[in-house]
Parts: C-alpha cells; sequence; structure tokens
C-alpha cells in the first residue's frame, strides 16, 4: 500500500490564539531551545486574521515572513488560547480559526499535502512532516473494519479549543475538498459531549460528529486512502517534500526533559508510582535542578505524572479488560480512591461512568 499504517510522528495542529500578534512574538522571543515543544507561529495566522477582520483589533507588527520563521512554546500557547476564549466568551473560537485557516497557512506542509496523487499519500505527508508545525502531538492511521482511523494522540493534555482547531483545519482545508462524500466522514472528539453540539454539528456539516470517542480525529472508508487528489502535481511534490526533509532535518532536537521525565513515569508507574526524587536520580540531576530545568520547559513533575496517568487511565478504560481497581494499580496508585478522584478531576466522571458511557456509544 502507498500508506504507511501505525506510523508516528508529529501532528497537524497548531493555534497560537491573539488578540494582538505582539503576544505571540512574546512567546518566540524566548527563542527555540531543544528542551521545549513548539509551534510553529505559522498556525497564529488564522486566530490573528479572526482578530483583525472580526473583532477589529489590531494586527500588529508580525509579517508573513517573520510568522514563517518563529515558533512558541506549547504550553503558554495553551495557556493564552483558554484565556481568549474565556475572556471573549465564545467557545467556539477554535472551530472558526479552523474554517479560517488558508492553504498555505502551515507552510509547505500544506501544499505538500494538496499536491500528493492520493489521499493516501497526502496524509502520509502529515504524518511525516508534521512536526514542522507542531512539536506536541502525534498521528497514525490504523485499519479498522474497513475504515481508517485518523488517531490524533497529545503528548499534553489539550484544552478544547487546540483540539477544535486542529480537528477543523484538518476538515475545512485537506478532508472535504479531497474525500468523495463528505457525509460518510466521522469527526471524532474523544472528550465528552458539550452541552451544546450545534456549532460542532454546523461547522463540519455534513459529516457525522461523534464525542466520547475511542480516540480524537476521523474515520471513513479505507478504500478512500486511494481516491486520487484532482489538486496532484507530481513534479512540485517532489521539490516540497525535498525541501520538507530539509527543514525537518534542520529543527532542533524534541528529547527534551519533559520527555525524559514522562519515559521514567511511564516505565515505573506499574511498580508502585515513581516520585520527583525517583525521576532526578535517573536523570542524573538534584531535585532542584530538575524542577527549575521543566520550569523552564512550562511544566511540572506533577503535572507530567497527571498526563501520563490520565492518558493510560482511558486507555486501559476504553480496553475494557483489566478492572478500575487494577487500573488503579498499575497507575501507582496505592488505593483505589485516589485514583476515582484523580480521574474525577480529569474528566469530570467517575471511572465507572466514563466506562459505562463508553460502552452505551459502543453499541448504538
Amino acid at each position: 500500500m502507498a500508506f504507511t499504517l501505525r506510523t508516528e510522528t508529529r501532528v497537524v495542529c497548531g493555534d497560537p490564539y491573539v488578540l494582538h500578534y505582539e503576544a505571540m512574538l512574546a512567546f518566540a522571543a524566548v527563542g527555540v531551545r531543544d528542551a521545549d515543544l513548539w509551534y510553529s507561529l505559522r498556525l497564529a495566522e488564522p486566530f490573528a486574521s479572526m482578530a483583525q477582520e472580526v473583532w477589529g483589533l489590531s494586527s500588529g507588527c508580525l509579517d508573513a515572513q517573520t510568522l514563517s520563521r518563529q515558533r512558541a512554546q506549547v504550553g503558554p500557547t495553551h495557556e493564552l488560547l483558554e484565556s481568549a476564549a474565556e475572556k471573549l466568551g465564545n467557545p467556539g473560537i477554535g472551530l472558526e480559526a479552523g474554517r479560517a485557516h488558508r492553504l498555505g497557512d502551515a507552510g509547505a506542509i500544506d501544499y505538500a499535502m494538496r499536491s500528493a496523487a492520493t489521499v493516501g499519500a497526502s496524509l502520509n505527508v502529515a504524518v511525516r512532516f508534521i512536526r514542522l508545525v507542531n512539536d506536541a502531538l502525534t498521528i497514525c492511521l490504523r485499519l479498522e473494519d474497513g475504515h481508517v482511523a485518523v488517531e490524533l494522540d497529545s503528548r499534553i493534555i489539550m484544552p478544547a479549543i487546540a483540539e477544535d482547531f486542529i480537528l477543523s483545519a484538518l476538515f475545512h482545508a485537506h478532508l472535504r475538498p479531497a474525500l468523495p462524500r463528505v457525509e460518510s466522514i466521522q469527526c471524532l472528539f474523544r472528550r465528552p459531549e458539550p452541552i451544546d453540539t450545534a456549532p460542532y454539528q454546523d461547522n463540519f456539516a455534513p459529516a457525522e460528529v461523534r464525542f466520547d470517542a475511542h480516540h480524537s480525529g476521523f474515520r471513513f472508508p479505507a478504500a478512500w486512502l486511494q481516491y486520487p487528489l484532482e489538486t496532484s502535481e507530481p513534479k512540485l511534490h517532489e521539490i516540497l517534500i525535498d525541501q520538507a526533509e530539509q527543514s525537518l532535518a534542520a529543527l532542533p532536537s524534541a528529547n527534551s526533559v519533559t520527555d525524559r521525565v514522562r519515559h521514567e513515569i511511564g516505565s515505573r508507574l506499574s511498580r508502585g508510582g515513581v516520585t520527583i526524587a525517583d525521576a532526578a536520580q535517573a536523570l542524573q540531576m538534584s531535585q532542584r535542578t530538575l524542577a527549575r530545568r521543566l520550569e523552564a520547559e512550562g511544566t511540572t513533575f506533577g503535572t507530567i505524572l497527571d498526563e501520563t496517568r490520565w492518558t493510560r487511565a482511558v486507555r486501559y478504560l476504553d480496553d475494557g479488560i483489566i478492572g478500575v481497581e487494577e487500573v488503579a494499580f498499575l497507575l501507582g496508585f496505592s488505593q483505589p480512591t485516589s485514583f476515582y478522584r484523580a480521574f474525577k478531576r480529569w474528566t469530570g466522571k467517575t471511572p465507572q461512568q466514563y466506562r459505562r458511557r463508553r460502552g452505551e456509544r459502543r453499541s448504538d
């Protein structure tokens, strides 16, 4: 086959929302460091255009050339997004910005996807090169029951506005123009269903929208992976792929202290948990130095521990093979009640409620 299954790289994403371009420039001014996760500042463009055209706000001083060079830290960007949505009282900002995403906003990767020969080849471009615009997510293609699942997996807990932007931009810029029957696409959100789903139904119409899904992403007939793109340009595609390979090779390593701590946590959880002292010893640095390095990357040991437990908890509960109490111990909780409290803090549901609702969804 022309496409790759279960290949993991960084996924199309990124959404630095700004009231003024200067806010994003403040993030970018930190400079690119090996130890951080980044968004390409190119992805500020849809949000900035909305700020200028919809809300009449200043576009500031960043031009397209500056946007193409700069990268913004993921953690502070997510904080800015959530703050903006709250202050504006518009939880649909991410969906709107995704619709406003124009071809080229993500750089060469947009054109490389559009110039590919088939839908599968186009998605493979995203799988291979998305780190050019986002360090925080992974994407894979998985075949199941005659369908392909395009699965997005976040390395950190992602706010709803960021996830909304990712799915909306992918849908409007690449899937909707390419796939033969939009109504047969499923747009999937892993998080619980919001009170008002109308903005989502309107944004992705006529595709089906589902919440409480096994993963965030899309699902459509696998045969469509071989569907030819009308925008295919073989010679241009070859040039763009060469350029993308060079750009990818030039990026700094993403093997951050955060990644190393996440690895240590993951390898120790089922053995009774892990402390910052354990991680510091494994990384051969003092606890104070480790805490300082993590702070410089915009995170803490407790946040990474929570994110790792949350990701694994949902996976275990989705599989439905092991009991809730066993899940608690696999995640390093000394008592099941501690796991119940943590899971409700993460999702708003108890583990039993989450598993029950997932079962109901699958039986529909």
